[in-house]
């Protein structure tokens, strides 16, 4: 940004220097508009996986708790503990730090437990087996949820973010620049035009000094005055000298002629 001793000097050089600066933030801005364009594209459509998975997540859940309620009605919840119990840590969620479009987040990754033994399945009902098969069937499900969840949530944040940026640009950098550079051009055309008017006045002054002393000022000619040596050259020119002065005698030189004389 410039300096208040620069605004108050201002030289084309500075005008210079405020456009190319003028120029950078407006290749920042849009550099980070660009990216704002990309994430607004990236979280649409993250957040329509994001609609579909929760619509496949609720109906996987609206099936689960009808087996459940069926299994605790039918059999008590005695079983349903001891199939919990028998099930226990059974799904291990793995999370992996990703970066999308500057934004970062963790990636969950959700692995089925082994099978169980045979064993179990004698300490377990049809019923609750069913429930736990549809849970184990639907545990990618789930992990797909749980990541794009995620990953929408720091599209959001980073999109928050740069929509921040390019308002700070904007206020910080390319309006104040703009005023500055409208500031020295004001300036710069003023003492341009006051320039020209002095010149002109001196013109004026030197022009009026030389037809004072019958002289010519540079680059033009005075008209001489009526008594001086000047005007009777002048007048001899214009009655068909040759210009050099002295080739005509002068009018007011010039003697009555006698009769006989001529």
């Amino acid at each position: 940004m410039a300096r208040l001793d620069e605004i108050l000097s201002p030289s084309r050089g500075l005008l210079a220097q405020l456009r190319q600066r003028l120029k950078l933030a407006l290749s920042g801005k849009e550099m980070l508009e660009r990216k704002r364009d990309a994430l607004i594209r990236e979280l649409e459509d993250a957040s329509s996986r994001l609609e579909e998975a929760r619509g496949r997540v609720l109906r996987f859940w609206e099936e689960a708790l009808f087996l459940l309620e069926l299994v605790r009605s039918l059999e008590g919840s005695g079983t349903i503990r001891m199939g919990s119990a028998l099930r226990k840590g059974s799904i291990r969620a793995i999370a992996a730090q990703r970066r999308v479009m500057g934004a970062r987040y963790h990636q969950l990754r959700l692995e089925k437990a082994p099978a169980p033994f045979e064993g179990e399945l004698l300490l377990s009902s049809i019923r609750l087996d069913e429930l736990l098969s549809r849970i184990d069937d639907n545990v990618a499900v789930i992990g797909e949820y749980l990541d794009l969840f995620l990953k929408v949530q720091a599209l959001k944040t980073e999109l928050k973010r740069t929509n921040r940026r390019i308002g700070a640009i904007e206020r910080k950098l390319i309006d104040p620049l703009k005023c500055a550079i409208s500031s020295v051009v004001l300036a710069l055309e003023e003492r341009e035009r006051g320039e020209l008017l002095v010149r002109k006045r001196l013109k004026r002054r030197r022009g009026g000094a030389f037809a004072q002393r019958g002289e010519v000022a540079p680059g033009g000619r005075a008209s001489a005055q009526e008594g001086s040596p000047l005007w009777g050259e002048d007048l001899g020119r214009g009655v068909g000298g040759d210009g050099r002065g002295g080739a005509l005698p002068h009018l007011w030189e010039a003697r009555p002629v006698e009769p006989g004389q001529a």
